[in-house]
């Protein structure tokens, strides 16, 4: 009988292609697909802030490769923002994937007092989370990774600083800095970007 490897980000670089590696995910912010979230490996539980980088956007489709950041967090992180309001618990969907009820309610509630120390404990749960360590592009949540690839300490800590410098809420995608050191993220990974004038009808 021949067993299946088990799917685990501790060999991320070799899985692109394969199925989704991640068991849960909690998205924080969503535009035509998460931009920013929790993500839990289905092999080692290990937990990762994941947060939008690049995207290769052509279309108003949500068909375009998004690239995002992967940084470690400690073990318990999703359990904690899954559970950080009690009375709103996240709504569940596909692929293991969890929503913050935010979007569904009014303004005038997400102003309020109790919510804004409900965004400042998920601010708090996150910033516990350590330096990126890989670079990894997907289309959509619970399809196949399209690549992925492991970040040097230079680059890691560049993206660190470039993502701390963008005031929120960042604009989509994130602007990329006017400097000699500024990384085609896309290209990074190996992939083709489309150029603008080749966008197929």
């Amino acid at each position: 009988m021949i067993t299946q490897p088990v799917l685990c980000c501790k060999h991320l670089s070799s899985r692109s292609g394969s199925d989704w590696l991640f068991r849960r995910a909690l998205v924080l912010n969503w535009y035509d697909g998460p931009t920013s979230g929790v993500v839990e490996c289905r092999g080692c539980l290990a937990e990762y802030h994941f947060e939008l980088i690049d995207w290769d956007l052509h279309w108003e489709d949500a068909d375009d490769t998004r690239v995002f950041s992967l940084s470690p967090l400690p073990p318990g992180s999703l359990n904690a923002l899954l559970t950080i309001s009690p009375k709103d618990r996240p709504l569940q969907g596909e692929n293991g994937m969890f929503f913050l009820p935010g979007w569904r309610l009014p303004i005038e509630t997400l102003q309020s007092k109790a919510y804004q120390r409900v965004y400042q404990r998920i601010d708090e749960i996150l910033a516990q989370g350590g330096n990126p360590e890989w670079v990894v592009a997907w289309t959509h949540p619970g399809e196949p990774l399209l690549a992925a690839r492991k970040l040097d300490a230079g680059d890691s800590l560049y993206i660190k600083e470039w993502l701390s410098s963008i005031p929120k809420p960042r604009p989509l995608p994130p602007p990329q800095p006017d400097s000699p050191k500024a990384r085609d993220w896309v290209v990074f990974l190996g992939l083709e970007r489309l150029p603008r004038g080749e966008e197929e009808e």
